[in-house]
């Protein structure tokens, strides 16, 4: 015998098989959706990639996040190194310049001498 508002093992099943087709017809329609409407989301994330990247550049130019800052730093010691080294050059040059001007000079002295004893 039955009491009224008793739910037993015959009542729950309907209400498992509802559950479960309602869960089914939601997953069946979004997926419908996520189908029909791709393209147009496709187009609105686009768009709102777009708004957060801001405006695009004119061809041949680039755009960075502070690396450039970093390669200039990087490129300034270069510079800095490549100008000692050519100064170092510089008084090199200068130093191989004087030793020849004195080996000029003691030619000049020893021709000196040789014509003195001829």
């Amino acid at each position: 015998m039955k009491i009224a508002g008793e739910t037993g093992p015959a009542l729950r099943r309907p209400a498992r098989w509802v559950a479960v087709g309602v869960a089914l017809l939601v997953v069946g329609l979004s997926a419908w959706a996520i189908v029909r409407y791709a393209t147009e989301l496709r187009t609105a994330m686009a768009g709102l990639v777009s708004a957060v990247r801001g405006p695009r550049l004119p061809a041949g130019f680039a755009s960075g996040n502070g690396r450039i800052e970093a390669d200039k730093r990087r490129a300034l010691a270069v510079i800095t190194q490549r100008e000692s080294e050519v100064r170092t050059a510089v008084a090199g040059i200068a130093q191989r310049q004087s030793d020849r001007r004195r080996a000029d000079a003691a030619v000049a002295q020893r021709q000196s001498s040789v014509e003195r004893a001829r």
